[in-house]
């Protein structure tokens, strides 16, 4: 995670968007460009029965890492010389999302995607880019790239979706972003 505080420690909540769509048979294309609105994130938050507190860490399941690690070389290849125009599943960049978030008390937000946010985006503009909503106005953590697969797994056999997330990134003088050596515990 990167944003304002060097470490997080805290209660993590998963939203397991692709199992949901999947039940519902509607199964997220991660090479496409998905918004989940407001309602999107209460509806699977509903249909998990999950509690949010004030302070808690969300963590988003889009599937998108599980559907990478199964590209072949070539596959990865064409993704990584066409970032612009990338298509990929991710939080829509409304205002609606950026109140659900805040409203809820979401202290940092994490998804298995590369932008957190839907792709492709335009980081030239406010409206464009939801990090600079995100990090610099909400002041909320961001993580990406996160593996949540194993978690997911977990989580939807014992039907519980939270527990304890830390996060502590490497520490580098003049660093601005980390890996995130995450961790959740169950």
């Amino acid at each position: 995670m990167y944003g304002p505080s060097a470490e997080s420690l805290g209660r993590f909540v998963l939203l397991d968007a692709c199992q949901y769509r999947a039940d519902r048979g509607a199964p997220i294309d991660a090479d496409l460009s998905v918004p989940f609105d407001a309602a999107d994130l209460e509806d699977i938050r509903a249909a998990q029965d999950v509690e949010l507190r004030r302070g808690d860490i969300l963590l988003i399941r889009f599937g998108w890492t599980a559907w990478y690690e199964k590209l072949g070389e070539d596959e990865r290849r064409r993704l990584a010389a066409n970032t612009q125009d990338q298509g990929s599943p991710g939080l829509a960049r409304t205002d609606a999302v950026l109140e659900w978030l805040w409203d809820n008390g979401i202290s940092a937000v994490a998804a298995d995607v590369p932008a957190l946010e839907v792709m492709p985006f335009d980081n030239t503009a406010v409206d464009g880019f939801l990090h600079f909503r995100l990090i610099a106005l909400l002041g909320m953590a961001v993580g990406e790239m996160f593996n949540l697969e194993q978690l997911a797994e977990y989580c939807h056999r014992e039907r519980r979706y939270s527990g304890l997330l830390t996060s502590a990134p490497l520490h580098k003088r003049g660093g601005i972003g980390s890996p995130a050596n995450a961790l959740a515990l169950v």
